[in-house]
């Protein structure tokens, strides 16, 4: 376990938050939940200059310093995700994840925080792609075919005949990859099978979207998608073309 440098309320709060006046954009209050660092609101002064920044009436939000939060009729508890189990993220000495050296109080840098940064990070500035990678047994794979004409694509003509076929998988968390093997008016893009990545997101009633990077476009494929056949199945076209896909989920 290791610490981090002292932390301060303008560390990470944006300053109009910190120095207790509401912020133009109310969401900004939140910013730190998506860099991990969430457990810094039990510093004192940092719950404190968010809540007084909150633009909430008072009492309506809480810091708990306890941890955890137990419903009035304790029927629902809820805690930290990262104490949950031997999660490596987890702090010790939770809710006071906090140490002193000469006089100074840090937060810990849990074990797992340690090795994104030592490790991963220096591998996701060279290989960008790393962190949509996940393991085959998580989320779902489908095999694809497309066909049609791309129209206006910059570098080919006006209209150019498309035919690509692939494996895709889609993570579960709003990220996928493919391999592809694509035709261009009869004229394969590459030798082989080529990687690419995106996200996509899907609604309640089997309609969705996607963005997928390909080395294959100069621009990024946007995609509308239904999903049919009980998942077995879904089908897309590219918003800027006349191209339809049909993706068959792998059994």
């Amino acid at each position: 376990m290791q610490d981090r440098e002292p932390i301060s309320p303008g560390s990470i709060w944006p300053t109009d938050v910190t120095e207790g006046h509401s912020p133009a954009q109310t969401a900004d209050l939140w910013d730190v939940s998506g860099e991990n660092h969430d457990a810094a609101l039990l510093f004192p002064e940092l719950a404190k200059a968010t809540l007084a920044a909150t633009p909430a009436p008072q009492g309506r939000v809480q810091i708990l310093t306890q941890g955890y939060w137990l419903s009035a009729d304790q029927a629902i508890y809820a805690e930290h995700g990262h104490q949950i189990g031997e999660e490596l993220n987890r702090f010790d000495g939770w809710p006071k994840p906090f140490v002193t050296r000469a006089g100074r109080v840090y937060l810990q840098r849990p074990w797992g925080e340690q090795m994104v940064q030592r490790f991963y990070n220096d591998y996701e500035k060279k290989y960008p792609v790393i962190d949509n990678f996940t393991e085959d047994s998580i989320g779902l794979g489908y095999g694809f075919a497309a066909e049609g004409v791309l129209l206006g694509t910059p570098g080919l003509p006006a209209q150019a005949q498309f035919r690509s076929v692939g494996v895709a998988h889609f993570n579960g968390r709003g990220g996928l990859t493919w391999v592809e093997h694509t035709v261009i008016n009869g004229v394969p893009a590459n030798a082989d099978f080529i990687l690419a990545t995106g996200t996509y997101s899907v609604n309640a009633n089997c309609t969705g979207s996607a963005v997928v990077t390909t080395p294959n476009s100069p621009v990024p494929l946007r995609l509308s998608l239904v999903i049919v056949k009980d998942g077995k199945e879904f089908r897309t076209i590219l918003d800027a073309s006349s191209v339809g896909a049909v993706y068959s989920k792998i059994e």
